[in-house]
């Protein structure tokens, strides 16, 4: 069975081999936020290692991009990724899809986690992360909590009133976190612009992006549970 993608421990935490994992990472990075009263849109959990000097380059043999390792977010110099003639993702491809970056002997688990999804699918679990990212931006944490999966959604309820259960506790542990953060800053984390690729292996999934007016590219990871997608990223994850 494949492994988890391992990445570099980033500024809050690192996602690692286990899905277990990724959770107490999200919740320690909303919880760090929270109590470090910052939460701007500039503080996404960076992912991948690389090696000091790799190069990275775009998927499927494209053009090369800025020197430096996977994850770094690039010098801020970057031009956003031109999109408009990319083509689509090649469904039960091995190969990181068209103009996701990859890093020459770095870490490049999540862009070539399992094979490439089809476009449906590709569809499919947009949407869902989407109305994940909606109701988190319009502070409806209970439809937030009800996308999240099982094990996510039990890590916030524990973290709630003991007098609540369920979707309630996991929104009201929600509520606590989002105080102090702007709400600019999940307005911005909802705006999916062009969706690059969805891996898909062993149960879980990465769906991989841009936002308007960034030159960064995003993923969160999903689970399938009951013959759907539930969302394991509370946040995005800065993979270029």
């Amino acid at each position: 069975m494949a492994a988890w993608p391992q990445t570099r421990p980033s500024t809050w935490c690192s996602i690692t081999e286990t899905v277990t994992k990724v959770a107490l990472c999200t919740v320690s990075l909303v919880l760090a936020l929270t109590f470090a009263g910052c939460g701007g849109g500039d503080d996404e959990t960076t992912a991948g290692s690389g090696s000091a000097g790799a190069t990275a380059q775009q998927g499927d043999g494209g053009s090369q991009g800025d020197s430096g390792r996977q994850g770094s977010g690039g010098s801020g110099e970057r031009e956003p990724l031109d999109t408009s003639s990319l083509p689509e993702p090649e469904e039960g491809s091995k190969k990181a899809a068209p103009g996701v970056p990859v890093s020459r002997g770095g870490d490049n688990s999540i862009q070539t986690w399992g094979l490439e999804a089809s476009a449906q699918e590709r569809a499919e679990v947009t949407a869902i992360l989407q109305a994940f990212l909606d109701a988190r931006a319009a502070a409806e944490w209970a439809s937030a909590c009800s996308y999240l999966a099982a094990e996510q959604r039990a890590e916030f309820e524990s973290l709630g009133n003991a007098d609540k259960r369920g979707n309630a506790a996991c929104a009201e542990t929600m509520r606590a976190f989002a105080t102090g953060v702007p709400s600019s800053a999940y307005d911005e984390e909802a705006q999916i612009d062009y969706v690059l690729s969805l891996r898909v292996g062993e149960g879980h999934a990465f769906l991989i992006y841009t936002r308007p007016d960034t030159n960064k590219i995003y993923a969160n990871a999903l689970r399938e549970e009951d013959g759907t997608w539930k969302v394991v990223s509370v946040g995005p994850t800065v993979i270029y």
